[in-house]
């Protein structure tokens, strides 16, 4: 019988306090976002400028341990369409990359996604940065 307390007072401290942690550790990672839009836009503008070639790009994002992939073609879609029209002119190649999770809410969770623009030379022209949210 006293074996049978002991186990129930136990396990009445136990269940709330790994409750709490797992509440803990849910709301830091809601508490702690990753870097933001405007983040990202002025790291970019301080280190990479118009002109810097597809590897100066490349060996940038990757020393952030953000992954990226260069096509060597046209890009389409409408993130090019935000692109001014007299840069969209020159483009011959685009490199995208992404930042998974950046921030969670209870619903929803984001990213950040970026295309980097380059001409023929394979130099950058432009580059676009844009959250996107989805449902996890």
């Amino acid at each position: 019988m006293q074996a049978e307390n002991s186990r129930k007072r136990i396990r009445s401290v136990l269940l709330p306090l790994a409750l709490l942690i797992l509440l803990i550790g849910g709301l830091f990672r809601y508490c702690n976002p990753g870097p933001t839009e405007e983040e990202i836009k002025s790291l970019l503008s301080k280190n990479l400028p118009v002109g810097s070639n597809v590897q100066q790009v490349r060996t940038f994002l990757e020393s952030r341990q953000i992954s990226c992939d260069y096509y060597p073609n046209l890009p389409h879609g409408s993130l090019f369409d935000e692109v001014e029209p007299s840069k969209q002119r020159v483009v011959r190649g685009y490199l995208t990359a992404g930042i998974p999770e950046v921030e969670r809410g209870f619903l929803t969770k984001s990213g950040l996604y970026m295309q980097f623009y380059f001409d023929k030379d394979k130099r950058l022209v432009d580059y676009i940065v844009k959250k996107w949210v989805m449902a996890p």
